[in-house]
C-alpha cells in the first residue's frame, strides 16, 4: 500500500509544477501584451536643470509656448522679444503605469515664464543718441539722415561713384529694455521722427559772440538764427537793446549729432593750355615778336576724389587724369638782332622811290624846315640807326617820330598816318617805322623829313639825294 500511495503522489506533483508553469507563462504574456497594447512613451520637462514634470508630447509645449508670445508680439511694438523657454528641454522615456501631467507642467512653465523685450540702442561715440525696436528700424533712420547730402552730392557731379558714412563712431547695440516675468506690454521706444530730427539737428551748443562796431541785438539774432528772446534768455544782463563794442553775448546754435561724410569720384574734361614754342630770327630786333601760327588747346579727362561734410567742400584731390586731345602750341618767331641804337652819320633816304615836294629854306613868307617827300610806297624808313626819343601827336606836325642817332644829330618824321614804333625803342638804319600820312596841318599825303645836329635844322637834301617831283 504504501508503495502505491508513494508511487501516485509523483504523477501529481508533476501536473501542479506544470500547471503553475502555465498559470506564470499566462502572466507574463499578457502583462507584456498589455504593456505594448496600452503604454505611450512620455517626456520629462527640463527648464534650466530644474525637471518641471512629465508631459505627454513636447508639441504641446510649443503649442502653448507659440500663443503666449502671439499675445506678448501685439504689445512688443515691432521689437524682438525672447523667454526661458527657449531653454526648454524635452527627455523621451517609457512609463508603464505612469501617467502625463500636461495642465500641471504647463501651469508651472506659466509661473517660471520669463519674458525679454530687446530693443535697438543708437550710439553716437559712445553716448546713447535714442533706442529704436529693431536693427531694420536704426538702418532705415541712419539712411535717411545720409540722403540729402548724398542726394546734394549726386547733382553736383552726376555719375559719380558716391560712398557716404558717417565721421563719429555709430554703433548698433541690441539690448533688453527689461524682464518682465509672465510677459506684459513693453515700454515704448523713441518715435523714428523725433529721433531722425535729433540726429540731424543736434543739440543746442553754446558759444561767445564779440559785439563789434554797427551790432544790434536784432542784428545779431538775423545772423546767427536765433530770436532776440533767446539772446535776452541767454544774458540776463543786457538790459533793453544796450550793447557796445566789445561785450561778449552768449548764443546757442544747433550741432547735429552726426556729420554725413560723403566721398565722391567723378571725371571730366579740362582744356590743356596749348603753350607757345618760340623760334629765333636772328634777321629780326630783339624784343619783336610774330606769331606764326596760333595752336589749339588739347583736352584731358580728370578724375577727381572729393568729399563734403554735411554738404560742405572739405577736400578736393585729383586722382589722375587721361589725355583725350594733344595740345598743339602756338609757334611765335622772336628776334635776336641787337641793334646799337647808335647811328653811323651816313643818312639814306627815309621812302623808298622818294620825290621832294618842297625844299629846306623859305616858303610862303617863312622858313620850311625840312623836305617834304613823296611816293607811291607810303612805309616809312628810319634814315639811319638810332633810339625813339619821341612817338606822338606833335602840333603842327601830326603824328610824329623823332630819332636821336646818339652822335648828336636827329631825325623827325612828320604828318604820319600811322606810328609803328614807340619811345625807348632802339631802331636801325632802314626800319620801318610807321606809314605816310596827311596828318597836322598837311595840304597832302607826304613825308616831312628833318634833320637836326645839336638841335639845329639842317638841309636834308646836304645828306641824302632825291629827285625832284
Amino acid at each position: 500500500m504504501n508503495q502505491r500511495g508513494a508511487a501516485g503522489k509523483g504523477p501529481r506533483k508533476l501536473l501542479q509544477w506544470a500547471a503553475a508553469l502555465t498559470v506564470i507563462v499566462t502572466l507574463v504574456l499578457s502583462g507584456r501584451w498589455f504593456a505594448a497594447a496600452g503604454s505611450e512613451p512620455l517626456y520629462d520637462v527640463i527648464l534650466d536643470g530644474e525637471r518641471i514634470g512629465t508631459v505627454s508630447s513636447p508639441q504641446a509645449v510649443r503649442a502653448w509656448r507659440d500663443e503666449r508670445y502671439e499675445g506678448l508680439d501685439r504689445g512688443a511694438q515691432g521689437r524682438e522679444i525672447s523667454s526661458n523657454l527657449e531653454r526648454l528641454l524635452f527627455v523621451k522615456r517609457e512609463a508603464f503605469f505612469e501617467g502625463a501631467e500636461d495642465s500641471k507642467v504647463l501651469a508651472a512653465l506659466g509661473r517660471k515664464l520669463q519674458i525679454v523685450v530687446h530693443a535697438v540702442e543708437i550710439r553716437v561715440d559712445g553716448r546713447i543718441a535714442g533706442t529704436v525696436s529693431d536693427m531694420e528700424t536704426a538702418f532705415s533712420i541712419l539712411e535717411k539722415v545720409k540722403a540729402p547730402y548724398v542726394a546734394q552730392a549726386a547733382a553736383a557731379a552726376p555719375g559719380a561713384g558716391l560712398t557716404a558714412g558717417f565721421e563719429e563712431k555709430v554703433e548698433l547695440t541690441k539690448v533688453p529694455l527689461e524682464h518682465q516675468p509672465g510677459g506684459g506690454r513693453a515700454p515704448a521706444a523713441d518715435e523714428s521722427d523725433t529721433l531722425l530730427a535729433k540726429l540731424v539737428q543736434g543739440e543746442e551748443q553754446p558759444f561767445v559772440y564779440k559785439v563789434v562796431r554797427g551790432d544790434c541785438l536784432s542784428l545779431i539774432a538775423v545772423r546767427h538764427g536765433v530770436t532776440l528772446e533767446e539772446i535776452r534768455r541767454l544774458n540776463p544782463q543786457v538790459k533793453g537793446d544796450a550793447i557796445r563794442m566789445g561785450d561778449e553775448l552768449t548764443l546757442s546754435r544747433p550741432k547735429p549729432l552726426l556729420t554725413v561724410r560723403v566721398e565722391a569720384v567723378h571725371s571730366q574734361q579740362v582744356p590743356v593750355p596749348s603753350g607757345v614754342r618760340y623760334v629765333s630770327d636772328a634777321e629780326m630786333k630783339k624784343g619783336e615778336v610774330r606769331v606764326a601760327s596760333e595752336g589749339a588747346p588739347g583736352l584731358k579727362r580728370v578724375t577727381y576724389r572729393t568729399v563734403t561734410l554735411n554738404g560742405a567742400a572739405a577736400e578736393v584731390r585729383p586722382l589722375g587724369e587721361t589725355e583725350v586731345a594733344a595740345p598743339v602750341p602756338a609757334v611765335v618767331i622772336r628776334g635776336t638782332k641787337t641793334v646799337s641804337g647808335q647811328g653811323s652819320g651816313r643818312f639814306t633816304v627815309p621812302v623808298l622811290e622818294a620825290k621832294v615836294t618842297s625844299v629846306f629854306g623859305r616858303r610862303w613868307g617863312r622858313t620850311h624846315k625840312g623836305t617834304d617827300l613823296i611816293s607811291d610806297r607810303r612805309e616809312i624808313l628810319a634814315s639811319d640807326g638810332g633810339t625813339v626819343s619821341f612817338a606822338g601827336w606833335k602840333s603842327g606836325y601830326g603824328h610824329t617820330i623823332m630819332i636821336d642817332h646818339g652822335n648828336g644829330y636827329e631825325s623827325l618824321y612828320g604828318h604820319l598816318s600811322r606810328i609803328g614804333v614807340k619811345e625807348g625803342e632802339a631802331v636801325d638804319k632802314g626800319e620801318k617805322i610807321g606809314v605816310m600820312g596827311s596828318s597836322g596841318q598837311s595840304t597832302g599825303v607826304h613825308l616831312h623829313f628833318e634833320i637836326r645836329r645839336h638841335g639845329e635844322q639842317l638841309n636834308p637834301l646836304r645828306y641824302v639825294s632825291v629827285p625832284a617831283a
